[in-house]
């Protein structure tokens, strides 16, 4: 459940922060933009390009690896929660590539053009993320000490489907069984009226003689 709700968390917290960049993180003014700069055309411009301007691109590396990761949480630690047995080395590899993005994004952050709200966010963001190391290393020796059965997933043959999580049979059958019931309550009942009834005749036939 704690990898879940921090798997979200990131989520949902990356994307209110990308939605309010432009608040506290402001586009420089028009008169500093190079409109007539060329976009890159290779792939090593390119790198090139975001490695000069460290502060941007550990940004987007955060927002970028805080969005995956988050989503990777979520998924195997409901894979934990369900008894998968590649979920724990799922969430081990999860959190390792997530601290290592955050590190070098920190880098970049911390050595670059960047505002005090990003590294903030930043950093808060990766004590987090040291701090889930204490929950995932346990997790994978309790799953490597007591592995869970292989076919968890997999139903017997005789099992049968409840119908909802209130009933395990549909109403039809529902019906039918109350019916059943009260057919042999009634049936109960009849005999034993007869047998009060026979006794009275006995007991008055004992009497009258």
């Amino acid at each position: 459940m704690l990898l879940q709700t921090v798997g979200m968390i990131f989520l949902l917290a990356t994307c209110c922060v990308c939605s309010t960049t432009f608040w506290w993180n402001p586009m420089p003014p028009l008169a500093e933009i190079d409109v007539e700069a060329q976009p890159p055309s290779t792939l090593a411009e390119a790198w090139g390009a975001m490695v000069a301007d460290k502060g941007k691109s550990g940004l987007m590396l955060t927002i970028v690896s805080l969005n995956v990761g988050g989503l990777a949480l979520a998924v195997f630690g409901l894979g934990l929660q369900s008894d998968r047995r590649r979920a724990a080395w799922g969430t081990v590899a999860s959190v390792a590539a997530l601290t290592g993005t955050l590190l070098l994004a920190g880098v970049w952050l911390w050595t670059g053009e960047a505002t005090l709200n990003a590294r903030i966010w930043h950093a808060i963001a990766l004590l987090v993320t040291l701090l889930l190391w204490l929950f995932v290393i346990p997790a994978l020796r309790q799953v490597l000490a007591n592995p869970p059965p292989a076919d968890v997933d997999v139903l017997p043959p005789d099992y049968k489907i409840p119908y909802s999580i209130y009933h395990d049979d549909p109403p039809e059958v529902r019906k039918a069984k109350e019916i059943a019931r009260r057919k042999a309550q009634l049936e109960a009942e009849r005999q034993e009226l007869e047998r009060l009834e026979r006794e009275l005749k006995e007991r008055r036939g004992e009497s009258g003689q």
